[in-house]
């Protein structure tokens, strides 16, 4: 199980991991009666392959020890002659540093948002080549995960193979609504009904402040309405709308019910008020990563009755999640062992491994009722929960992505805080923060003249 919390790194550290192999799903059948999965794991019957030591980078996306050393040890029973090293991002080990170096790993674990930082370096590249060579299979993964790597692409080539997704939902604290006499949240609420919730849940009492409702930062809310970072044709941030309004609005609504103020030292802990202090009823998160670090406190023995049902939004855009948010393996552009790191890549995201990881509690890119059923089955923490909740929402349509749209999602983060912790209007706070991010823009601009 991954037990510690996705964060959790070690950075700037390249770590070999090697350990004795215990994989249950690798022992224990007679010959000749291997299961489908056994022999998904069983080394391939060829002439030993020459040993190779290959790396990979994780920037953008958490992948904590313990995920990693499950890698490690599939891979060891399907690829005995690789060793796989692990490098994360870091003071000393950023892309431009293993870059001026010369040692940029063969193979990279992220998130999407990052894929444009990467192209603009030039370290990754199309496997379409690859995926027409090896005859691999496009149709298991869910089609907008592929639709969503595209996308990156003005020439719509396959740069990553997809690995899991983060899906949103909203998590609840069942002993806070049983304590006040509240009814618990139910899927298929709107932001409105979850406000009138939440309403009814926070108070003072014994001196205690529970809050109803977390406040979710504007890219969230505003990523399940599809709303843009940057103006296409003036590559301007986008963020000072009508639309966009309607998003900070909600995020004030949120703050100015009564005792459901954040404190300010508290602001940007929301795992921890809902899952350590437990003084907050509704979380909008993550499911995978709130998954681990439920599992964590079951695990020590300081969890409580929780539950889940599927992510509010407006009314008018109900049964629609997020934007597509996708972890995967890329193949760096500086690989000397392109082949062999190809393959690691494509049994990492294959439906044998995948189907070990999403029961360890990441949502799979695999495209089958059955991959969702067996998400989370090996966390104590989620038996008898409304797991179903988390995969009722359709992720929302991506836009077109850019090379500012991180800068504009930091600038997103920088307008929640202040609506959460300062009274400022919100007019005031869009035409701020349009102004700065919009000045940020422009300095990256010129780092590529």
């Amino acid at each position: 199980m991954f037990m510690k919390k996705d964060g959790m790194r070690r950075a700037g550290a390249g770590i070999v991991l090697s350990f004795a192999l215990v994989l249950s799903a690798c022992s224990g059948s007679p010959a000749g009666n291997k299961p489908k999965d056994q022999e998904a794991a069983t080394p391939d019957k060829e002439a030993p392959a020459a040993p190779v030591t290959l790396s990979l980078y994780q920037t953008g996306s958490s992948l904590s020890d313990e995920q990693f050393e499950l890698f490690v040890s599939l891979l060891k029973v399907k690829m005995p002659h690789v060793t796989l090293k692990l490098v994360r991002d870091g003071k000393g080990t950023s892309p431009q540093d293993l870059i001026t170096a010369g040692t940029f790993p063969d193979m990279i674990y992220t998130a999407n948002p990052k894929f444009r930082e990467l192209q603009n370096l030039q370290l990754i590249q199309s496997l379409d080549d690859l995926i027409r060579s090896k005859k691999v299979d496009l149709n298991i993964y869910d089609p907008q995960a592929i639709a969503t790597i595209r996308n990156y692409s003005s020439r719509s080539e396959l740069i990553a193979m997809p690995f899991s997704q983060n899906l949103g939902a909203l998590f609840y604290n069942k002993d806070i609504f049983d304590k006040f006499g509240v009814p618990y949240p139910k899927d298929g609420m709107d932001w409105e009904q979850t406000l009138e919730v939440a309403r009814k849940v926070a108070r003072v009492d014994d001196g205690k402040q529970y809050r109803g409702l977390e406040a979710t930062d504007a890219r969230h809310i505003g990523s399940a309405l599809s709303l843009p970072w940057v103006h296409p044709q003036t590559m301007t941030a986008a963020i000072n709308s009508e639309p966009w309004k309607r998003v900070y609005q909600l995020i004030r609504d949120t703050n100015a019910i009564p005792n459901n103020q954040i404190p300010e030292n508290e602001y940007g802990k929301s795992n921890d008020s809902f899952i350590k202090s437990q003084i907050v009823a509704m979380l909008p998160g993550w499911a995978s990563g709130t998954s681990i670090l439920l599992e964590e406190a079951h695990t020590k023995g300081t969890s409580f009755n929780w539950d889940i049902v599927s992510l509010p939004n407006f009314k008018d855009a109900l049964g629609t999640g997020r934007e597509y948010d996708i972890q995967a393996f890329l193949l760096s552009n500086t690989t000397k062992h392109k082949e062999q790191a190809f393959d690691v890549i494509q049994f990492l995201t294959s439906e044998y491994v995948q189907s070990i990881v999403t029961a360890k509690g990441k949502v799979s890119a695999i495209n089958s009722p059955d991959m969702q059923k067996k998400y989370a089955s090996e966390l104590a923490s989620y038996k008898g929960k409304n797991i179903a909740s988390i995969f009722k929402n359709k992720s929302a349509k991506l836009n077109p992505p850019t090379e500012y749209d991180a800068i504009v999602i930091s600038g997103l983060g920088a307008i929640t805080k202040r609506l959460v912790t300062t009274n400022d209007d919100i007019n005031t706070v869009m035409r701020d923060q349009e102004e700065l991010t919009n000045k940020q823009i422009e300095a990256e601009k010129l780092k590529f003249k």
